[in-house]
């Protein structure tokens, strides 16, 4: 588990049993159930690579923007092979990485259900905002 400040609310990071992840999330074009999710390796990732295609019945991504995003019925794929950070895009972790580098990971589900950090309405404009 670990603390991250984001957007000035701090937030509980876990990697089950509940499942809560923070990180730069983006929603795959073609395919409305599926999100690409990067972050900076941790003592997480471990956890995360070895959940494998299990599914799980929720995760819950936080993007660095303030939204966060409850996934239901859940398969986690990845990482791929790490990216570099881009400037200006730092993750929110309180420990730095020397490597810069991310993880990227695939999240494929059956609902996603949004809001925003300290809001307890759900938005609907992830379609016309995100991506």
């Amino acid at each position: 588990m670990a603390l991250l400040l984001v957007r000035g609310q701090s937030v509980l990071e876990s990697a089950g049993p509940a499942w809560h992840l923070v990180g730069i999330v983006k929603r795959d074009k073609f395919n409305p159930y599926r999100l690409t999710f990067s972050r900076r390796p941790d003592v997480l990732s471990a956890r995360i690579k070895t959940v494998g295609r299990s599914l799980l019945p929720a995760v819950q991504l936080t993007d660095l923007s303030g939204k966060s995003m409850l996934l239901t019925h859940v398969q986690i794929t990845g990482p791929s092979t790490p990216r570099h950070n881009s400037p200006g895009s730092g993750s929110g972790h309180s420990k730095s990485n020397s490597t810069n580098e991310l993880e990227e990971y695939s999240f494929v589900f059956q609902e996603i259900t949004l809001s925003n950090l300290g809001s307890t309405s759900a938005t609907d404009d992830w379609n016309s905002n995100n991506g």
